[in-house]
């Protein structure tokens, strides 16, 4: 994934609270 997916990816988690393996996927 690119550089803006991963960014997206960490404020999910902070959003979230939710772990990386948890992200639904894109």
């Amino acid at each position: 994934m690119d550089s803006r997916q991963f960014i997206n990816a960490v404020f999910w988690m902070l959003r979230t609270g939710a772990p990386l393996r948890d992200l639904p996927p894109d």
